[in-house]
């Protein structure tokens, strides 16, 4: 979800055809991460606003290959960031019910809970143990890679 939350987010930036198609599919993944966007739920989507935004929205499609009227697009985000922030105290929640029984286990929690809220120029490596996965900052990659790192799924 951080990742479909962010590209709705960037996407809404900066108006365009494709800013929107971004939007719209971040969205619709959003709410069925697993799922395949169909044609119907994309149309579902970008349909979903009063008559003048419609209107509006046809319009910038006609004239600029926009798909949302800007109504619509912060409806997105907004809603986005919504769903977002209740999913992500659902896995705090899991999070510490994890690191709890981690350490009634003598387990290093952080061996246990990944933190999946990385950022987005932070990347998933497992160390050269094989047991562990780290957070590593983009650009410090290569030097990772020479000290035995491989690139997390």
């Amino acid at each position: 979800m951080t990742q479909a939350y962010q590209k709705i987010k960037d996407s809404s930036q900066n108006p365009s055809a494709a800013g929107d198609l971004s939007l719209i599919f971040g969205y619709m993944r959003l709410l069925d991460p697993a799922s395949t966007v169909r044609e119907g739920e994309f149309a579902n989507a970008e349909n979903s606003a009063g008559v003048p935004d419609t209107i509006r929205a046809r319009y910038n499609k006609i004239i600029s290959g926009e798909r949302l009227a800007p109504k619509q697009r912060k409806d997105f985000v907004d809603r986005a960031g919504l769903l977002y922030k209740g999913q992500e105290r659902l896995h705090t929640q899991r999070e510490s019910e994890y690191r709890r029984l981690a350490k009634e286990s003598d387990v290093d929690p952080s061996s246990v809970v990944v933190n999946l809220r990385a950022a987005p120029d932070k990347i998933r490596v497992l160390r050269p143990d094989g047991k562990t996965i780290s957070l590593i900052p983009e650009s410090q990659w290569e030097e990772a890679q020479k000290k035995g790192y491989k690139r997390a799924q």
